[in-house]
Formats: structure tokens, C-alpha cells, sequence
């Protein structure tokens, strides 16, 4: 190999050090923030009904009203933030584009506090936009934290990285629902206006810090050799974030261009040829991931309508009834969050592709034992329910949740990283997005069509599986290998070479 690839050596093959956890930090504060808002923005909406208006009257008649299109528009913001900042992650840099993102998100954070009079109309028009930015933002920060933390990782435990870094999204859907729990106990909750306005903007010193930890750190190398077409800076970022000291010789990086042997356009039909199978397969999969999430609505809707967990909306106070979903949705969140902390351990053991394969296998099976456990409100099935509810998530988030995450970072070319991630993750928001609409026109419909819809989850996790064959196996590879961009930079090294324009060694 070329002398001035030695640092793309150095970076794959680097034992776990500082740089490594100040990036997964960085990366994972940004997806942290959008978990918590998203979040406890989905409790304020309850939380407003102790302001008083003609048009709520008590509460319990809010939440059914509202929930499905705060939703809908927060993950419509978060689709459309994936697909624009992952085309200008590519085309200006990681680096510049999330210290972009972190600054306003730090101001939506701030501003979703805020509302535009007094009116409870009014401050939902607020909570709307900037839910929505939020939203949008939080979209964004998918492709920039898997990517950066993607470029910067070691060969040996870059799934493990990546891995970590999605579960900071759930650490930070775990956060809020502690911080609600912890505060609405105070007597600070019986000042609403005060309270949710806390809830929302206490956040934002997460991408503040995050901010001030990027300012500190280079771009990726590999954007800066094979996007900027700078590689002696690329060895020099590498490095210095190692520590390590640069090899004599190192100079005559200058002349190597790697990047430009990457012609080919996204789209184009040398792409098609190259990794066209691979983007269908994860973005295919990832819109199943996506539209399963029907499955989560589902159980929950079963259970709480049939246990009565919560009691009657019109025999509580919203404060109360906001303490006991708060409670509620935490506890089932965690589930998630060991499924993810599974994933971090075991993804670099097992491998992805084998991951997924059995997280897909396992929620099949889930939705074809929801399907056939009619009547569900028999005492015995709705425990049924309880488990199964608890092992989707779990099996989840141990697998496809995570490497559909980690997979779109590791198999593309540094061209088009950010941009095959957008895409890829982006089907399975809009896969959440018809689940959620789903959803409202089936939550009270009666128990035959439920039961179809979950044969159809089944036969749709099935083909999940079908689709993942077209997904190569990223475990113990490095990037170039996998996108081909070491075959690239092979022949160029050799023409240049040959030509005595740099020394091969």
C-alpha cells in the first residue's frame, strides 16, 4: 500500500482512547437532545389542558385529539431534516454542518419554551413549529452522528461506537420521563405555566456542550481526503486526534488525489451497479422497521383499553393523569434501552446482518402470537400482551433498530455516506409516519381487523429478512473495503507510482 494511506492504518487499527469517547459524545448529545424533546413534548401537550379554554374542558378530551398530528408532524420534520442536512453533510463537511444544527438547536430548544399569547390555541401553534424544527433537526443529527462516529472509529469496535451512539437517543427518551416524574412531584407543578416551559428548555444545554466539544475537533480524515481532496491534511487531523506522531515522508500526501477517483454521481448508474442492492435492501428494510412500529400503537392500545391502567381522564386531574403516563411510558421504554445497550455489546460480535436477521425473525413471530391471542380481553391474554409488547421492543431495538442505523455508514462511499443513511433511515420514518396515520383510523375499530393487521406485521417482518440478503456483512472491514474506495485508491497509488510522483512502500 501507498505511504500516505498509512493513516487510514492507523485510524481502523487505533485502540480505544479519549478521541474515540468525546466523538461518540459529541455525535450521541445531539440524538440525546432530540430524544428528550420529542418526548416531553408529547407529555406538555397533556400537561396544557391545566390551562383552561372553552374548547378543553377537562381533561382526558385533549390527548386523543392531539396526539396523532403532533406526531405526525415531529417525524414529517424529522424525514425532511434527514434527507437535506444528509445532502449538505456530504457536500460541505460533518464537522461545519452539525456546529450548524447544534446552534439552532440549542435556540428551538429555548424558543419551544416560549408562546405566542396566552391562549392555549396560541401556545400550541408555538409548540407545533418548533416541535417540527425540533423535529427537523433531530433528523438531521441521525446521519451526522452515525457518520462522524462511523469515520472516526477503529475497524476492531466501530459497530460498538455506532451502536452507542443510537442509544443515547433512548438514554434521552429515559431522561425526560424521570425529569417529569421527579418534577411533577415537587410543588413546582402547581405552577403549569412555569413547569412545562422548564420541561422544554432545560434541554438545551445538552447541544450547547455538545458544541463547545466540536469546536475542539478536526473534520473526519475521510471527508477531507476523499470528498475535500486534501489528503496531508487528512493525515495530519488523523494524527493529531490519535496523538501519534506523522511519519517522515508524510509530505508527499499532497500529491495523492484519492478523491477524484470517485466520479461516478449518486444515482448514476455506476452507483446502481455498485451499491443499488444495498440501498434497496437496508431502505427496504428500514421501511418495514418502521411501519412495525404499528405493532408498539397496537399493544398499547389493547392493554390500556382493556386493563385500565390509567384511570378514567374524567375522574383525575391533568396532573395526575400526566404523572401516571409519564410513569407508564417510562417503564415501557425500557425495555429499548436494554435492547440497545445489547446491541452495543454484541454487534461487533455477532455481526449485523445476523442481528437483524433475528430481531425480524423474533417480531414475527411476536405478531403472529398477538394475531392468534384473541379475545385479548381475557385476564390471561392481556398479560400475554404485556410480554409480547416488552420482547418487541426488546428485540428491536437489540437488532434492526441498530444496525439499520449502523449498516448505511459503513457500506457507502464517503461521497454519499450521509446521503445513503439520509435515505435509509428516512424510509423508516416514513414507514412510522404510516403507522401513526394507521393508527388513528384502526385504534377503535373492532378486533378483527387488529388481528389482520398483525398477520400482516408478521408476513411484513418476513419479508424484512428477504430484504436484508441483499445487505453485505460490514463486521471486522473497513470503510474503503467495503465501499470499494480501497480498490480506487489501489490503482491510483499503482499509476502514480509508476509515474514517480509519490514512493510506494
Amino acid at each position: 500500500m501507498a505511504e500516505p494511506l498509512i493513516w487510514l492504518r492507523e485510524l481502523d487499527s487505533a485502540r480505544i482512547q479519549r478521541y474515540h469517547y468525546y466523538t461518540i459524545v459529541v455525535a450521541g448529545l445531539g440524538l440525546l437532545t432530540f430524544g428528550y424533546s420529542f418526548f416531553c413534548g408529547f407529555l406538555v401537550i397533556i400537561l396544557l389542558r391545566c390551562m383552561k379554554a372553552p374548547s378543553i374542558p377537562s381533561p382526558g378530551d385533549f390527548y386523543p385529539v392531539v396526539h396523532p398530528s403532533v406526531d405526525v408532524s415531529a417525524l414529517g420534520g424529522t424525514l425532511a431534516g434527514q434527507l437535506i442536512f444528509g445532502l449538505c453533510c456530504d457536500k460541505f463537511g460533518r464537522k461545519i454542518v452539525y456546529e450548524f444544527i447544534l446552534t439552532l438547536m440549542v435556540v428551538c430548544c429555548c424558543c419551544s419554551g416560549l408562546s405566542f399569547g396566552t391562549k392555549v390555541e396560541a401556545v400550541l401553534v408555538t409548540l407545533y413549529f418548533f416541535r417540527f424544527c425540533l423535529g427537523f433537526l433531530g433528523g438531521a443529527t441521525y446521519s451526522l452522528a452515525a457518520t462522524f462516529i462511523s469515520e472516526n472509529a477503529n475497524k476492531r469496535k466501530r459497530g460498538m461506537f455506532i451502536a452507542a451512539g443510537f442509544a443515547m437517543q433512548g438514554l434521552g427518551t429515559l431522561f425526560a420521563g424521570i425529569a417529569v416524574i421527579i418534577i411533577s412531584s415537587t410543588t413546582i407543578h402547581k405552577y403549569h405555566d412555569f413547569y412545562w416551559r422548564i420541561l422544554l428548555m432545560s434541554v438545551a444545554v445538552l447541544p450547547f456542550g455538545a458544541y463547545l466539544l466540536l469546536k475542539t475537533m478536526p473534520e473526519t480524515p475521510r471527508f477531507t481526503n476523499f470528498v475535500s481532496n486534501n489528503p496531508s491534511q487528512a493525515a495530519s487531523d488523523a494524527y493529531g486526534a490519535l496523538n501519534l506522531q506523522l511519519p517522515s515522508g508524510q509530505e508527499n500526501a499532497q500529491h495523492l488525489n484519492v478523491g477524484q477517483n470517485l466520479t461516478y454521481h449518486l444515482f448514476s448508474r455506476e452507483f446502481w451497479s455498485s451499491h443499488g442492492w444495498h440501498l434497496l435492501g437496508i431502505a427496504g428494510s428500514s421501511l418495514v422497521l418502521g411501519i412495525t412500529s404499528l405493532s408498539s400503537l397496537l399493544f398499547l392500545n389493547l392493554i390500556f383499553r382493556s386493563k385500565g391502567l390509567i384511570p378514567p381522564a374524567k375522574g383525575i386531574d391533568a396532573i395526575h393523569e400526566y404523572q401516571e403516563i409519564a410513569k407508564l411510558q417510562t417503564l415501557l421504554l425500557l425495555p429499548s434501552f436494554i435492547g440497545s445497550m445489547f446491541a452495543v455489546f454484541f454487534i461487533d460480535c455477532i455481526g449485523r446482518v445476523p442481528i437483524q436477521n433475528l430481531g425480524f425473525f423474533f417480531k414475527a413471530v411476536f405478531m403472529f402470537a398477538a394475531a392468534l391471542s384473541t379475545p385479548w380481553e381475557k385476564e390471561s391474554n392481556i398479560s400475554g400482551l404485556c410480554v409480547l409488547y416488552v420482547l418487541d421492543n426488546l428485540f428491536s431495538s437489540a437488532g434492526p433498530n441498530a444496525t439499520v442505523f449502523a449498516l448505511p455508514v459503513e457500506i457507502f462511499p464517503t461521497k454519499f455516506r450521509a446521503t445513503c443513511h439520509a435515505i435509509s433511515v428516512g424510509a423508516g420514518k416514513f414507514g412510522e409516519i404510516v403507522a401513526v396515520i394507521l393508527f388513528r383510523f384502526v385504534a377503535h375499530n373492532d378486533h378483527k381487523i387488529i388481528k389482520i393487521l398483525f398477520f400482516g406485521l408478521c408476513v411484513s417482518n418476513i419479508l424484512a429478512i428477504i430484504m436484508t440478503l441483499f445487505v453485505p456483512e460490514s463486521k471486522g472491514k473497513t470503510l474503503e473495503e467495503l465501499s470499494g474506495e480501497n480498490e480506487d485508491h489501489g490503482a491510483r497509488a499503482t499509476e502514480l507510482a509508476r509515474s514517480g510522483r509519490i514512493a510506494a512502500v
